[in-house]
């Protein structure tokens, strides 16, 4: 009678057993996440549809968006 091997000692079988439980030990990949003090946060305002279109006048005037329009006010103002 043939010896059979033992399951642990079969290449591969407890890969494919971690596999099928879904349990994964690739890494996920992917983008490193930043540290918090460079984390951008959002910042939401509202203001009357005639405001809106003057900053976004003003902005395709300068060339920047909106966004870059309003961080330019705050650092004339620091």
């Amino acid at each position: 009678m043939a010896k059979l091997k033992a399951a642990d000692s079969i290449k591969g079988v407890d890969a494919h057993a971690t596999e099928s439980q879904g349990i994964h030990t690739k890494n996920p990949g992917g983008r490193p996440k930043k540290p918090p003090e460079e984390r951008l946060v959002k910042v939401t305002i509202y203001m009357t549809p005639e405001e809106k279109a003057r900053l976004d006048a003003r902005a395709k005037r300068l060339g920047v968006s909106v966004s870059a329009l309003i961080k330019m006010k705050i650092a004339e103002e620091a």
